[in-house]
């Protein structure tokens, strides 16, 4: 008569992420502002009246004034989708024409919240169509603009593609990762969406290499390509100080560590996870850290390993594991103080996150009482959170609990449930003990047929004890 084992091998892994869809693209809020030049965006640091009254006597080029604008414009669109909220409003600011400066000021007060201000829109609007009929295609650009973001009763999807497209064709980055948004909104083929942010990223927008790295990183709505991905991505990574975009040099620093599309090179992959970290790319920082750790890709330095789980492990958004590893760090003292209360925290917050290892280290604490009191109740609620979590093994655990009755009632349902459950998901430990379950007759109706295939599947899955009673 088989015997139901009561722990099974904890899975010690970490979850493997997914990556985002191509539909995560253009993420922040867009400031259009169609008026005319003050300060920096015509007219040298010309009052309106004066700017008007220059333009009116032919003094300076409607065309040059309207290229300053659009790339004003342009220069504020891309430091909103990089999250430099304060670059935007000043860029913005700077490329209000037709306008006052009371009304570039209040933009201040609506930009975070994806508002749009049009001042004068009849007035940008037929000078922006003379402008674009000539040629120019910032002003093509803005058309675009106002097409996409204007009132309701002049809003056209297919006129704002018409302007954006055309200005894309003629060179206008933003026009390009625009048409890109507006085709994303009108459930367009992946493919036309990522073309249209490939041409973005060609003609300079870093974030629009970001977007297309992303596009390519994992295989998603299009297939994936670790080449291309490695050539947007170091694209963006590889700029100016003010123009790096983190998550490009986070997704950089994977591809060259592994030799993914380009030659691997562990040292730089290193590198430019750092250079992701340090601009506040929370998934590096847990990826630096366990180099770090392990010493890949340079030496093994765990006060540095813990600070970059630190950085991981703390703001708004966190990575769950970077927690988990954090709390362990602690217990062994391993680049910080010994601190088992700030260990159980941090494997607390990695639990509470959805980290099915944080919540299986808490489950072995309290079955063991670890540093906490012995308590079979909190044990399984654990297990059970871990499986919840995804911890296969954990579920065949929490299911071996509930069936000999340890922390809660005995329930033999509720554990040929978790036992399944956990055999689907891959833990022979779980096909093991369903099938011995079966075996025992312990499941109403009887399952005897699929018994000797549970324990053919476990033994040739590695868990040894099943092939004791393969037939």
């Amino acid at each position: 008569m088989t015997k139901i084992s009561n722990h099974g091998t904890v899975d010690s892994t970490r979850n493997k992420q997914s990556g985002p869809t191509w539909k995560h693209l253009l993420t922040s809020g867009f400031l259009a502002l169609a008026a005319m030049a003050t300060g920096a965006g015509c007219g040298g640091g010309a009052s309106i009246a004066q700017s008007t009254a220059a333009a009116q006597r032919g003094e300076f080029d409607v065309d040059e004034c309207a290229a300053l604008v659009g790339q004003c414009t342009m220069l504020s669109h891309q430091a909103a989708r990089a999250g430099r909220f304060d670059d935007a409003v000043r860029f913005g600011q700077s490329g209000c024409y037709h306008s006052s400066a009371e009304a570039c000021e209040a933009a201040r007060d609506v930009y975070g919240s994806d508002a749009v201000v049009y001042v004068n829109l009849a007035t940008a609007t037929e000078r922006s169509l003379q402008l674009c009929d000539r040629g120019n295609e910032w002003a093509c650009f803005d058309l675009g603009n106002i097409y996409a973001y204007g009132p309701p009763t002049i809003r056209s999807v297919q006129s704002a593609l018409g302007y954006l497209e055309r200005a894309c064709e003629d060179g206008v980055a933003s026009a390009c990762a625009e048409a890109a948004k507006q085709r994303q909104g009108q459930d367009a083929s992946p493919a036309l969406v990522v073309d249209l942010i490939e041409q973005s990223c060609l003609l300079g927008d870093p974030v629009a290499c970001t977007d297309a790295a992303r596009a390519y990183f994992v295989d998603n709505e299009i297939p994936a390509d670790a080449g291309r991905a490695w050539e947007y991505a170091i694209r963006a990574c590889d700029q100016d100080s003010s123009a790096v975009v983190p998550e490009a040099c986070w997704m950089a620093g994977l591809l060259r560590t592994n030799g993914d599309g380009v030659q691997q090179d562990q040292q730089d992959g290193r590198g430019l996870m750092s250079q992701a970290c340090d601009g506040g790319w929370i998934d590096a920082c847990y990826e630096l850290g366990t180099m770090q750790h392990g010493g890949v890709g340079g030496r093994v330095d765990t006060q540095g390993a813990a600070e970059s789980f630190t950085s991981a492990c703390s703001g708004v958004r966190i990575v769950p594991a970077a927690c988990t590893t954090l709390g362990m760090l602690y217990f062994d003292g391993t680049g910080v103080a010994t601190d088992a209360e700030s260990g159980v925290e941090f494997l607390q917050q990695g639990c509470a996150n959805g980290d099915a290892r944080g919540c299986s280290l808490l489950a072995g604490l309290f079955e063991q009482g670890v540093v906490v009191e012995a308590s079979p109740s909190h044990a399984l609620a654990y297990y059970v959170l871990a499986c919840q979590a995804g911890g296969a093994d954990d579920c065949s655990t929490a299911g071996a609990m509930f069936y000999g009755g340890t922390g809660a009632e005995a329930d033999t349902s509720r554990a040929m449930d978790l036992f399944e459950i956990a055999c689907l998901n891959g833990s022979m430990n779980g096909c093991y003990n369903l099938a011995a379950l079966f075996d025992r007759g312990d499941a109403t109706p009887p399952y005897a047929a699929y018994t000797q295939e549970l324990y053919r599947q476990a033994c040739e899955g590695g868990y040894e004890r099943a092939c004791e009673f393969v037939r």
